[in-house]
């Protein structure tokens, strides 16, 4: 303390304020000379006024420059603030040693006190170099010629008595602070001046208290007050803390508890500045503001209240499928100011948060959920002091793009680029763990696998193509820029694990997914279907194994993309694609280095086993002509027929190229039919006797988008009953 005391800038404003201290004294002596007070008295009284002096000072650095017009007003507030600061320092100083004052705990709070004595020193000190740096120290003669009146010379504020139960109901309202409950009342808590080891101190707010019964505003008890915002370590919304001068008034409103006030039983009161808290006894406090400070405490408590609410999934809309904690968060940007305002630098400790977007839709099947995209939020641990919050929302109109990285230590990062408009912009987000970073990529790809999902295929693939051109009977010259080399098929854990769903019953389409793998990215196609909807094609001529799966418009892909081995055109083409994938109907091409894997990716997304795969030399339809007794043959020149089964129900798929008459059919196949087998000129024949089927499809008339693909869960009704004739090479 002496040391600050006998810094140049303390001597020189002593000197200014010599001739208040006289006056201060006397003011002191009326109601109760500072010499008869305890440690703590005069600790709390020496901050009352610096908090006060400080505040004005604050506003006069802020606004002072913003209104120079005001000049006059100016002047009084600077008054005020240095008249206030002489206060607290004249208490300080007159106490003399700190032998001299005793506490009224003994020693047990004398270390504390001391510290804050020491505190406020520091702050008065700080206070005057900031009047001096601007200029506000008035000469030694303009400070001598300054007079104060009755109430600027008062030590002691003179509150209104009350009653005893007036008296029962104002402290045991809330006698616990932001930081726990204490026997006797801590300084640190209601007075605060900067940051402690557990709390943070944003801003001390000068407040007029009022108490008056409910119902009626007649009788108003008025407590001038000092109003601290501080927030603890470990929580996340604020708190207020309420003292008067004397101490006897204290309390505070928490974000929740037991302790009441809470925020849920304050009412904002915009046209006079006030908050409204009802009291369980029936009498109601209104804490009254300037309309600077009511603005600063609404908007703090707004952006406390807007982030946490961030923080949770949109009720009905989305839920949180990923949380975790990233041991170090980067958000890179070259902009000069940011809209979210988070900290610059790595942020240690941040919480993770993914909630998946749906959206219900009606339809002639029923009501269906529909994946709408992702969004993430990425919020400062409560140990930073300014709550931030990060948030990203990726639709499935746009890629999401992202990079593999290494932190420090050869830690596993992954850097998400989180604003289209600036390619600069970038959260680089370091984990402790390779799994988190799987993890975190797996759900944001859509690829995760709950905890009541498995992967029923996985098989390496040739190629992958998709398009909205519809010429499914074209074969395919598009290139594969990407190279995807792997498919998988993720779908809910049957109840049967040895069984799957494959040849046994209808995949669960809610959440079966096809996931594609390259080394620049990934595509999440999820098979939300209803009956009918799904349509599927062989290649006929064409080499290879190839499977077309014909989709309606879609508006729940997923692709993302590695930024890397991506060219920069890539990006706005996919985004480009996927726009027109939820505008029009669009094909899928599989191909596969083999038979085996074809069939499996196929029962996997379908359900029907495939039993026969093959391309017979003839395919025959016998049509009996009308009038006449003669039967008509429609052959066609290139066949390939597929025999599928789910569960008891066996189907024949035909598929045809060159075929006037139609590109495919499918039809049940039954136990009761007749089958009859024949050879002539090396060629075996099977026949069906008597078949039940629906025409081929995809005839010169049909201009449907869907011609050529097969729906197996939906067959057409039997109209026709002919025979037909399938000719194999022995």
């Amino acid at each position: 303390a002496s040391l600050v005391l006998g810094d140049d800038s303390i001597r020189g404003f002593t000197d200014l304020s010599q001739h208040l201290f006289k006056a201060f004294d006397l003011s002191a002596s009326r109601i109760n000379p500072i010499s008869n007070c305890t440690l703590e008295d005069v600790v709390r009284l020496s901050i009352w006024w610096f908090l006060l002096g400080n505040m004005k000072l604050e506003q006069l650095i802020r606004e002072g420059s913003s209104f120079p017009f005001a000049q006059e007003d100016n002047n009084i507030l600077l008054q005020q603030a240095f008249v206030e600061i002489s206060k607290s320092l004249w208490v300080i100083t007159t106490t003399g040693p700190v032998d001299g004052v005793f506490s009224s705990d003994g020693e047990t709070n004398l270390l504390p006190l001391l510290s804050a004595r020491l505190n406020v020193l520091s702050r008065i000190r700080q206070a005057v170099w900031a009047l001096n740096r601007h200029g506000f120290l008035p000469p030694q003669q303009e400070s001598d010629s300054c007079l104060l009146s009755s109430n600027d010379s008062s030590i002691w504020i003179d509150y209104p008595s009350v009653g005893l139960d007036m008296n029962v109901l104002l402290s045991s309202s809330n006698c616990t602070t932001a930081r726990g409950a204490r026997d006797s009342f801590d300084l640190s808590d209601a007075f605060m001046l900067s940051d402690t080891e557990d709390t943070f101190h944003y801003s001390s707010m000068a407040v007029d208290v009022f108490l008056f019964n409910e119902g009626s505003n007649s009788q108003q008890i008025r407590y001038p007050c000092i109003l601290s915002i501080i927030r603890g370590i470990s929580e996340q919304t604020i708190s207020i803390v309420i003292s008067s001068q004397n101490g006897l008034l204290k309390f505070s409103i928490k974000p929740d508890g037991s302790a009441k006030p809470t925020w849920e039983d304050v009412t904002w009161l915009f046209f006079i500045n006030a908050l409204e808290v009802k009291l369980p006894t029936g009498f109601r406090l209104q804490l009254r503001f300037s309309s600077w400070d009511f603005r600063t405490l609404k908007r703090m408590y707004d952006h406390c209240c807007l982030t946490l609410e961030s923080f949770q999934p949109a009720l009905g809309e989305e839920a949180l499928c990923f949380e975790t904690i990233i041991k170090s968060t980067y958000y890179h940007t070259s902009r000069q100011s940011r809209s979210q305002h988070f900290p610059r630098g790595s942020i240690a400790q941040c919480t993770l948060r993914i909630f998946e977007k749906s959206a219900m839709r009606s339809e002639g099947t029923g009501v269906r959920t529909v994946h709408t995209g992702y969004r993430i939020a990425l919020m400062t641990p409560p140990i930073v002091k300014k709550l931030s919050i990060i948030v990203q929302e990726w639709i499935p109109e746009r890629p999401i793009q992202f990079d593999f990285l290494r932190g420090e230590n050869g830690n596993p990062a992954l850097s998400l680029k989180i604003d289209d408009g600036d390619p600069t912009v970038a959260l680089v987000l370091v984990f402790s763990e390779s799994e988190q970073w799987n993890q975190l990529l797996a759900q944001i790809t859509g690829s995760f696998i709950k905890d009541d999902e498995t992967v029923l295929v996985q098989a390496p693939l040739s190629s992958f193509t998709w398009t909205t051109d519809m010429r499914p009977t074209t074969p395919s010259t598009g290139s594969d820029p990407f190279q995807w080399h792997t498919v998988r098929v993720i779908s809910k854990q049957p109840c049967d694990p040895d069984k799957l769903h494959i040849g046994n019953s209808q995949p669960s389409t809610d959440s079966l997914r096809i996931v594609l793998d390259s080394a620049k990215g990934r595509i999440t196609d999820r098979v939300n279907v209803s009956i009918g909807e799904l349509r599927v094609r062989r290649n006929v001529i064409a080499s290879g194994h190839e499977l077309r799966i014909w989709r309606q418009r879609q508006e729940d892909l997923t692709v993302s993309l590695s930024d890397l081995p991506v060219p920069s055109e890539i990006p706005q083409q996919m985004t480009e694609t996927l726009k027109r994938m939820q505008e029009l109907p669009s094909v899928r091409t599989y191909r596969f280095p083999n038979l085996a894997d074809l069939h499996m990716f196929q029962a996997a997304v379908t359900g029907f086993t495939v039993l026969f795969d093959g391309t017979p030399t003839s395919f025959n339809i016998s049509r009996r002509r009308m009038m006449v007794p003669i039967n008509k043959e429609w052959s066609s020149p290139h066949t390939r027929i597929q025999i599928l089964k789910r569960g008891t129900q066996v189907q024949l798929v035909a598929f045809f190229e060159g075929f006037s008459n139609g590109e495919c059919m499918n039809f049940a196949v039954k136990g009761i039919d007749v089958f009859e087998k024949s050879v002539k000129g090396g060629v075996t024949y099977l026949r069906l006797v008597d078949a039940k089927f629906a025409l081929p499809a995809g005839g010169k008339r049909d201009f449907r988008d869907e011609r050529g693909f097969v729906c197996l869960d939906l067959l057409e009704y039997p109209g026709e009953h002919n025979d037909i004739t399938i000719g194999f090479a022995t």
